[in-house]
């Protein structure tokens, strides 16, 4: 039984591993960490459209909360 369960504890940190050699390798992990330092464009663009989307943070507005700071972002020229 103890085999087993030793087996069953590397299979668990292999996999482990695995996932997060796999999140660290996306490109958009590398564009994070590339740009660490914000712009002053991207920074007021952040805020105000953060400012706009808080106006629909009650569930019953359902998307718009999103699509309004996706929208704004748009509006920017800035990625989400």
């Amino acid at each position: 039984m103890k085999v087993n369960m030793n087996k069953w504890r590397a299979g668990l940190c292999a996999t482990l591993v695995a996932l997060a050699v796999g999140a660290t390798a996306t490109p958009g992990f590398a564009q994070r960490s590339e740009g660490a330092e914000v712009d002053s464009a991207r920074a007021q663009a952040l805020q105000e459209c953060s400012r706009l989307e808080q106006r629909y943070s009650e569930p019953s507005w359902g998307h718009q909360e999103i699509d309004v700071y996706r929208a704004c972002m748009a509006r920017h020229g800035q990625p989400e």
